[in-house]
C-alpha cells in the first residue's frame, strides 16, 4: 500500500497531543476529520487503492491516520457507490456518526455501511421510487447478521464495555488503546461485507 504523506505532519502532532493529555476525548475529536480544518490540503482519497481487495486495509489505515470510523468507511466506499454524484460530501456527513452518535449508539462503522448501502441501492433519481427499499433493507439485515455474528452487538458501548455517551467513557476506551484494537476491526468488516453484498 502507498504510504500517506499529506498530513504527515498534523498527525504526529496530534498524535503527541493526545499522548500528553492521555484524552479520549482529545482523540475522538482530533480524530474526527473535519475537512474543513485542512481545506488548503488534498485529503480525499489520498492513496485509495483500485483493487477491492485493498479498500478494507486502507480504510483501516485511514481511521488510524486521520478520519473517524464512520469517515474512515465512507471514504473508502463512496466513491464506488455514488452514481457520479459528489462523494465527499457522503464523508463529511458521516462526521457525527463516531461513537455510536456520540451515544454509544450503532457503531459509526456500521452506520457507515449502511449509508454506503443506500448510496448503492436507493431509488435516485426516479420520481416516487424512493420507496421501492427493499434492496436497501435487505442488504442491511444481511449485513447486521455478519457483524452480529462476529461482535455479538452492533453498539458502540457494547463493543467497548464503556459507556461511549460520556466523555469519561471515551477516555476509559481510548486509555486502554480500544480505539487502536476495537475499531479498527469493525472498520474492516464494514467495508468488506459491504464489498460482498453490494
Amino acid at each position: 500500500m502507498t504510504k500517506l504523506t499529506t498530513y504527515e505532519t498534523d498527525v504526529a502532532s496530534r498524535r503527541g497531543f493526545i499522548k500528553t493529555v492521555g484524552g479520549g476525548c482529545a482523540a475522538l475529536l482530533l480524530y474526527g476529520g473535519n475537512a474543513w480544518a485542512y481545506k488548503d490540503k488534498n485529503i480525499w482519497g489520498v492513496g485509495r487503492p483500485e483493487k477491492d481487495s485493498q479498500l478494507a486495509e486502507y480504510a483501516k489505515e485511514r481511521f488510524l491516520l486521520h478520519w473517524n470510523c464512520a469517515q474512515a468507511v465512507m471514504e473508502t466506499l463512496a466513491p464506488k457507490y455514488a452514481r457520479g454524484r459528489e462523494w465527499t460530501v457522503a464523508v463529511d456527513a458521516a462526521c457525527p456518526f463516531a461513537a455510536g452518535m456520540w451515544k454509544g449508539g450503532t457503531c459509526g462503522s456500521f452506520s457507515a455501511a449502511y449509508m454506503a448501502i443506500g448510496l448503492a441501492h436507493s431509488a435516485w433519481p426516479e420520481k416516487d421510487a424512493h420507496y421501492a427499499v427493499s434492496d436497501a433493507i435487505n442488504r442491511v439485515l444481511e449485513f447486521d447478521k455478519v457483524a452480529l455474528a462476529e461482535f455479538k452487538t452492533l453498539n458502540c458501548s457494547d463493543l467497548h464495555g464503556q459507556d461511549m455517551s460520556t466523555p469519561e467513557g471515551r477516555s476509559r476506551a481510548a486509555k486502554a488503546g480500544q480505539f487502536q484494537s476495537i475499531c479498527p476491526r469493525t472498520v474492516i468488516l464494514a467495508v468488506n461485507e459491504t464489498l460482498k453484498i453490494n
